[in-house]
C-alpha cells in the first residue's frame, strides 16, 4: 500500500489489500487519515475526526458489527485510521449499551443573540447604568456584558460586548469619566 496525505493508493503487488472483504470494507467504512503523517502510525492527534455526526456513528457501528462477525480488529483499524484500542472501546460501549454509539453532534460556538434578545437589551441600556447598580450612568462594554450575564445567563467577552455595542445596536461604547481624588468642586463650580 502506497500512502501519502489522504486515502490509501493500491499497489497492484498487494494482494491482502486486494481481497473482497478488505474492499468491501473499504466501500462500507468512512474513513478517517489524520492530517499529516506520524512517523509511519496513522494514530489520531487527538482531536475530532473528520465526519459528520451521523458518519461517525454509522462507522463505530459497521466496526462492532464487523468485530461480532470475526473480522481482523487490525484491518479494520487500518481502514478507518483509528487505533485498535478505540474499536474494544466501541465495542465495550456497544456490549454495555447500544445508544452508547449514538451519534453526538458537535456542540459548537453558543448561538448569537436573537432579535428579541437584542430589542429587550436596547430598551434596557437608555434606562442608564444607575438603574442597574453602578455609581454614574455612562455604559462601558465591561457593564454591558455584566448586564447580559445578569438579565439572560450568556457570559460575552468584554470585546464580543463591544462589538454588539458598536455593530448590531449602533451605539459606541461609553467610558466612565475617571476623577482626580484631589478634585476641588467648589472651585470648579466658581
Amino acid at each position: 500500500m502506497i500512502r501519502e496525505f489522504g486515502p490509501p493508493v493500491f499497489a497492484a503487488s498487494t494482494s491482502s489489500y486486494t481481497s473482497p472483504m478488505y474492499l468491501k470494507l473499504l466501500q462500507l467504512l468512512t474513513p478517517s487519515w489524520p492530517k499529516k503523517h506520524l512517523g509511519g502510525l496513522r494514530r489520531s492527534t487527538g482531536m475530532r475526526p473528520i465526519g459528520t455526526a451521523d458518519e461517525l456513528e454509522r462507522r463505530r457501528r459497521r466496526a462492532v458489527e464487523l468485530m461480532q462477525q470475526g473480522e481482523s480488529p487490525t484491518v479494520i483499524a487500518r481502514i478507518l485510521g483509528v487505533c485498535r484500542t478505540s474499536l474494544y472501546r466501541w465495542l465495550g460501549m456497544a456490549k454495555d449499551s447500544p445508544e452508547a454509539l449514538a451519534a453526538r453532534p458537535h456542540p459548537g460556538p453558543t448561538p448569537r443573540p436573537s432579535d428579541e434578545r437584542l430589542r429587550e437589551l436596547e430598551d434596557l441600556l437608555p434606562r442608564g447604568a444607575r438603574a442597574h447598580g453602578w455609581p454614574n450612568d455612562p455604559w462601558s462594554a465591561q457593564r454591558v456584558a455584566e448586564v447580559i450575564r445578569r438579565r439572560f445567563g450568556v457570559t460575552y467577552h468584554v470585546e464580543h460586548a463591544r462589538k454588539l455595542i458598536r455593530r448590531r445596536l449602533n451605539r459606541a461604547g461609553q467610558r466612565p469619566q475617571r476623577r482626580a481624588k484631589q478634585r476641588n468642586e467648589e472651585g470648579i463650580a466658581r
